[in-house]
C-alpha cells in the first residue's frame, strides 16, 4: 500500500498543531510500523515550509523537521504532462487536483488530507489521519 499525504497533515506534524498533531503523529507512526509507503509531492513540500515558517521562526528547526519528514515520505515527480493532464480536470481545487493526478502517477491507494472537500471528485480513497487510523489500526 501506498499513501500521498497532502500538505495540512505535514503541517500538523512539523508545526505539531495542538488540535490535530496526535492523529497525524499516529498515522504516520502506522505507517512506519506496518511498511506503508508515504509520499507527497514538492507543491506540499512548499507549503508544509512558507506554513511551517511563518509559525517556527526558526529556518534550523524547520529544515531539520522536514529533512526528518522527507526522509521517511519522499517526494514524487510531478512533471509537465501531470501539469497538463490536471489542467484537463474540472476541479474547483488546483493544487488538489495537483495532488489527486500525482497520487494516480505514483500508484497510491489513499490520499490523506483534513480537506477532504478538495478531493470530492477523485475516484480514489480520500481519508483524514483519523479516518485512516480508524480503518486500518
Amino acid at each position: 500500500m501506498k499513501v500521498f499525504i497532502d500538505a495540512n497533515v505535514l503541517i500538523d506534524i512539523v508545526v505539531e498543531r495542538e488540535a490535530f498533531y496526535k492523529s497525524a503523529f499516529n498515522f504516520i507512526s502506522l505507517c512506519l510500523e506496518r511498511n506503508i509507503e508515504m509520499v507527497t509531492n514538492s507543491v506540499c513540500i512548499a507549503n508544509t515550509y512558507y506554513i511551517g515558517y511563518k509559525l517556527i521562526r526558526d529556518k534550523d528547526v524547520l529544515h531539520k523537521k522536514l529533512e526528518n519528514l522527507t526522509d521517511i515520505c519522499p517526494i514524487v515527480l510531478m512533471d509537465h504532462n501531470q501539469v497538463k493532464s490536471t489542467l484537463r480536470n474540472s476541479y474547483s481545487d488546483f493544487e488538489d487536483a495537483l495532488h489527486n493526478t500525482c497520487a494516480i502517477v505514483a500508484n497510491c491507494s489513499h490520499i490523506v488530507t483534513r480537506d477532504k472537500s478538495g478531493f470530492s471528485h477523485s475516484a480514489m480513497n480520500i481519508m483524514t489521519p483519523k479516518e485512516y487510523l480508524n480503518l486500518y489500526l
